[in-house]
């Protein structure tokens, strides 16, 4: 094989590579405490409690006022859906999982698991 060709495709091969670590493509993206409050507050909703799941992919927030805002994983960004009823939400010692009209999530939320689905219940 030509040394030029090698050169060039192994070339090629970093500038993609590098591409896509700028674009912050690929991976597995997670959410922390700090980011699922910036995109409720970039959303309009003020923040009274939030709860991140245990392993960073879904985080769901309360306003006090009884409305609930789940943000979710889609793709390598996270997206943020206000809870409406009709809304089922089941708990699995320390797992909640919500289902919504558009989607079902499940949370790992550990002990504070049950807390959170009694909220849910008194959702607005």
């Amino acid at each position: 094989m030509n040394l030029w060709v090698a050169a060039g495709s192994f070339a090629g091969v970093m500038l993609l590579t590098f591409a896509a670590w700028q674009l912050r493509l690929g991976g597995d993206p997670r959410i922390d405490q700090l980011e699922a409050r910036a995109l409720a507050d970039a959303d309009g909703f003020a923040v009274d409690e939030l709860i991140v799941d245990r392993a960073g992919f879904a985080a769901l927030a309360h306003d006090g006022a009884g409305a609930f805002l789940l943000l979710r994983r889609h793709g390598a960004h996270f997206v943020a859906t206000r809870l409406t009823r009709p809304l089922e939400a089941r708990l699995d010692h320390r797992f909640l999982e919500i289902g919504s009209a558009r989607k079902s999530v499940t949370l790992d939320l550990g002990d504070a698991a049950a807390a959170w689905a009694s909220k849910l219940r008194t959702m607005a």
